[in-house]
């Protein structure tokens, strides 16, 4: 059978698609795990609380599809130590934002704005 360099063939088309799935595939697991990973990792810290404020965000861009948006923040401590935690940007936290902070790892746990 001859082809032509501008034929394709039916095979070949699902072929594509399938290596394209099956990378998605492997993304998708690649990134659960290491998500687990990091939750395991953040359980195992002790939790810690304190009077904070916030200094500095800045938006992480998304890993996944199906990951939420999450942003690094920077908080300092009452005793001048800073923290750099990982938020859900849906947080709406405003740099200046003072407050009772509880977190474990690098990720907050909960932040109570002072009124």
């Amino acid at each position: 059978m001859c082809y032509l360099a501008n034929e394709v063939t039916m095979e070949e088309i699902f072929m594509v698609f399938a290596v394209l799935f099956g990378l998605l595939i492997v993304s998708f697991v690649f990134f659960a795990v290491a998500k687990n990973k990091r939750d395991a990792d953040n359980n195992s810290k002790p939790i810690q609380s304190g009077k904070a404020r916030l200094v500095d965000k800045q938006q992480l861009s998304s890993d996944t599809i199906l990951s939420i948006s999450e942003m690094w923040v920077l908080f300092e401590l009452e005793n001048g130590n800073r923290v750099q935690l990982i938020a859900k940007a849906q947080n709406n936290l405003v740099i200046g934002d003072e407050g009772d902070l509880t977190w474990q790892g690098n990720k907050i746990l909960k932040f109570e704005r002072k009124k």
